[in-house]
């Protein structure tokens, strides 16, 4: 998504672009002089607008690679539930090539009514973590497949919306938004980190 400097950005090298070439064609477009006398006595602001033309395509190049080199290096923050034998775990990892720092997630409420009552609530503090190296995992067992498959509520909500934001150690600051359906994921197995990355990305 590009930001307003991004967007004011293209806006002001768009204006300056048109002006830059209505200047050139002036002399054509007011009908003062042939397209011969053009060439032979404006070749020299030709030259400069086509020098221009290449300065700005190298910058527009140079620039796009930049910012693709940093979203390649940027941190990549992902809460998720795991499956692992008979238990649910919740897992923060942050699958990016940079640290992330102040990660804050923010889940929908009614987690708890899948969970074991003795450990009801001990995801809580996993959503707060002020610091997550590249590729580091932080889990918790948080329920068991039983407790969510058949929720001792029968209400039970089921659908959790997720919202993660972070920093890198530039700060800047990234969000993400999805959510998480467990209405029909344990039939055989749950939401995987590597699926959701993807589909994130996309």
């Amino acid at each position: 998504m590009k930001t307003r400097k991004q967007i004011f950005k293209n806006i002001l090298i768009g204006f300056l672009t048109i002006g830059f070439l209505l200047i050139t064609l002036y002399p054509i477009i007011s009908g003062n002089i042939s397209y011969d006398n053009y060439f032979k006595d404006y070749s020299a602001l030709i030259l400069v607008f086509l020098t221009y033309i290449y300065v700005l395509l190298t910058f527009l190049i140079l620039n796009s690679n930049n910012r693709l080199a940093k979203e390649q290096l940027r941190p990549y923050v992902v809460a998720s539930f795991k499956r692992i034998d008979s238990f649910i775990y919740f897992s923060v990892k942050n699958f990016g090539k940079r640290p992330a720092l102040n990660t804050k997630i923010t889940i929908s409420d009614g987690f708890d009514e899948l969970q074991i009552p003795s450990i009801k609530g001990n995801y809580r503090h996993l959503l707060k973590q002020n610091f997550l190296a590249p590729n580091q995992e932080i889990k918790n067992l948080v329920s068991d497949l039983a407790a969510v498959i058949s929720p001792r509520k029968k209400e039970a909500n089921r659908c959790f919306d997720f919202n993660i934001e972070f920093f890198d150690t530039d700060g800047t600051k990234y969000e993400l938004e999805y959510q998480i359906d467990f209405t029909n994921q344990y039939a055989e197995l749950t939401i995987q980190d590597e699926t959701l990355v993807s589909n994130l990305k996309k």
